[in-house]
């Protein structure tokens, strides 16, 4: 999470970058984790069935990056991949 967050930081002065966590735990559950781990950026839960049958995740942690249009662009599992693709769509 230090590494996420971290990520975050770097991007937060940015308005045409948002970050979002799907989590899927129950709300409860959610945010008694929570409440001991901090994030820096919103964390809502979804169903996992909705995560693996729609997005089709299969890897955790599975970062998105969406256009403007809200079309995702560019799938990773690594956040170092995370952070060339930012730069990269961001820079286009």
């Amino acid at each position: 999470m230090p590494a996420l967050n971290g990520v975050v930081k770097k991007f937060n002065s940015r308005n045409d970058v948002v970050f979002i966590s799907l989590a899927f735990d129950t709300k409860e559950r959610l945010v008694k984790f929570l409440s001991g781990t901090h994030f820096d950026y919103p964390v809502i839960p979804v169903s996992q069935k909705y995560l693996e049958e729609q997005l089709k995740v299969t890897e955790y942690p599975t970062h998105f990056i969406l256009n403007r249009r809200g079309r995702i662009t560019k799938v990773v599992t690594d956040y170092h991949d995370m952070i060339y693709a930012l730069k990269f769509k961001l820079s286009q």
